[in-house]
């Protein structure tokens, strides 16, 4: 057996005590053990994880700073791939792995990576992670050469089912337009292809692992060209049972939530329905630019027509609300309350900044269904939270799309009022803290959860006061915005007032609990040029009570795993010693 060999089996041998969801089991109670913090893998300055839970770790050591390539193009860090688990065992994979071109595979079974190959492009490797067979089995290559140097999900997804991995797959001296090839994730296996740059164009998977998308009818008729055409293909009979083309001069598709019926645009405008277990087909349209499916089986779809009037009606049943013409920007997205009771949307949209002017219109039965109002100007395209019977988000926000204000409003955009200011977009959570006892559950109030006699309210963090810095770049490819990290909870949304954590955070370099009882934290965070990152002090919050466990002392942190079972995978490349720590608290 070889010494790698060796090392992996070692490594995964020792992960046995895992559980099955990728968090360690604790062997016994607790008994009131103080935070435990434990050192582990070299040190080394590292960089840019990605966990399996708190049950392992993917992480670069002595990683190389990004740098442009010849084209001016911005490329990833790079450096030694190290594979490792709470209790000690850590194995190197490869060298020269650009940040996050690794990932663990959904069923946890696999940790998927890219390593460099003698065309200077990339390899797919897939390690074992488990199973009785690891003494004899070895690392799958999944696909030999062509994919680039860049993080593994900007070229590849995981199907909804976990069981496939579509990725794009560049050819020999092919510098643009890769193909598409879809890896079995049982066993690595390369079990369908489509050429000629397919992966350009879009695809999408149902839960059933049916594959919809675009790609060139490849005329080869004299005088008959090629166009845009759109095919599916059940991934688990592929290639045995070849694609059925459904339509061309397509121009945009989605599947429902069920996966039962496909619903795309033709270039003449109409908008159709098509069943996909049985040929069915209806018009739900005509004359459409745009559109969006809601999240349950029946729609409703949404979508908008060339005088950019707001179209709403269910798959299967007459339009249900039709606003002016000139409502809606070209580029707005929409959203709908949980309840299905108001459509939200947005005018004067600036993509690059992530905001516009926020409409709201109520759908049937309301009084006033169809009848769009402005809730707020500048808002933030990508905060929007529902809390019971209010609605959070970002008002007001800067020309750089950095940050905005926390906003309330009533779900029809009234009693519209500002609760923060200077709040980082993207960085806006709202969690719920998980009952100790298990109880029947309903919603009242602000969205608090009714536990019988228990009442757990919501809890609400984000960055206040943040600023942007682009001149400095974060290795791990975070956003350079620092804020003071501030909680709030229920009485927030009635003027209450908010809890500062630390003066000064990394976007990103705080998480929540899985039961929401706990936030941890990078506080005072300071910019570092060995780790070309904002480090900070780990600290701790439990959000329910004034008291709380004893923060584990660890300076130079600048990443966090999620929490799972009171345990992360922390970060610290400027600790002493430095690396990675597994925390438990």
């Amino acid at each position: 057996m070889s010494a790698a060999r060796a090392g992996l089996v070692t490594l995964l041998a020792v992960t046995g005590c895992a559980g099955s969801n990728g968090s360690p089991v604790d062997a016994g109670a607790d008994f009131a053990i103080g935070p435990q913090v434990t050192h582990i893998g070299p040190a080394a300055t590292t960089c840019c994880m990605v966990t399996n839970g708190a049950g392992q770790v993917l992480y670069l050591a002595n990683p190389i700073p990004s740098m442009p390539d010849a084209q001016g193009r911005d490329q990833p860090a790079n450096g030694e791939l190290h594979l490792a688990n709470p209790f000690g065992a850590d194995f190197v994979l490869a060298q020269q792995v650009p940040a996050f071109g690794y990932a663990f595979s959904p069923d946890q079974k696999w940790a998927l990576f890219l390593t460099k190959t003698k065309t200077l492009r990339y390899a797919l490797q897939m390690a074992p992670l488990e199973g009785p067979e690891l003494h004899a089995a070895a690392q799958v290559t999944a696909v030999a050469d062509g994919l680039q140097n860049a993080a593994l999900f900007q070229q590849a997804f995981f199907t909804p089912s976990g069981r496939y991995l579509v990725v794009g797959v560049l050819p020999p001296k092919v510098t643009n337009s890769p193909d598409l090839h879809v890896i079995e994730m049982a066993g690595g296996r390369d079990v369908f292809q489509l050429v000629n740059g397919a992966f350009d164009y879009r695809e999408e998977v149902t839960p059933d692992d049916t594959m919809v998308y675009a790609d060139s009818t490849a005329s080869t008729t004299p005088g008959v060209p090629s166009v845009e055409g759109l095919y599916l293909v059940h991934l688990g009979a592929a290639p045995a049972v070849p694609p059925a083309r459904v339509d061309t001069h397509v121009t945009n598709f989605s599947t429902t939530a069920d996966g039962a019926k496909l619903v795309y645009t033709r270039s003449n405008g109409d908008l159709v329905m098509v069943g996909l277990t049985q040929p069915d087909q209806l018009t739900l349209a005509t004359d459409v630019t745009a559109f969006s499916l809601g999240a349950s089986r029946r729609g409703p779809v949404v979508y908008t027509t060339s005088d950019r009037a707001l179209h709403v009606r269910p798959l299967i049943q007459p339009e249900t609300v039709t606003t002016p013409p000139s409502s809606i920007d070209l580029f707005s997205p929409v959203a709908l309350s949980p309840d299905g009771q108001h459509l939200y949307y947005f005018q004067n949209v600036e993509r690059q900044n992530s905001l516009g002017d926020l409409y709201h219109v109520a759908l049937p039965p309301a009084a006033r269904a169809g009848q769009p109002s402005l809730v707020a100007t500048r808002a933030s395209t990508v905060d929007f939270h529902f809390v019971g019977d209010r609605l959070v988000l970002l008002s007001d926000v800067d020309g750089q799309g950095t940050t905005g204000d926390v906003t309330v409003a009533s779900l029809d955009g009234s009693n519209l009022r500002v609760v923060a200011r200077g709040a980082a977009l993207g960085e806006v959570v709202t969690a719920f803290p998980a009952p100790a006892v298990p109880a029947a559950t309903g919603q009242i109030g602000y969205g608090a959860l009714d536990l019988g006699t228990q009442v757990i309210d919501p809890v609400f963090a984000h960055l206040a006061n943040a600023t942007a810095d682009f001149t400095l770049r974060p290795i791990d490819g975070s956003r350079p915005i620092v804020g003071a990290l501030v909680v709030g909870r229920a009485d927030l949304l009635d003027g209450g007032g908010e809890v500062q954590l630390s003066h000064k955070v990394h976007a990103g370099a705080w998480v929540v609990s899985d039961d929401g009882y706990v936030i941890v934290y990078a506080g005072g965070a300071t910019w570092s040029r060995i780790a070309n990152n904002w480090i900070g002090t780990l600290g701790l919050y439990q959000t329910l009570v004034d008291t709380a466990p004893a923060p584990p002392v660890l300076d130079g942190v600048t990443e966090l795993g999620p929490i799972v079972e009171r345990s992360l995978f922390v970060d610290a490349p400027m600790a002493n010693p430095p690396g990675i720590y597994f925390v438990h608290y």
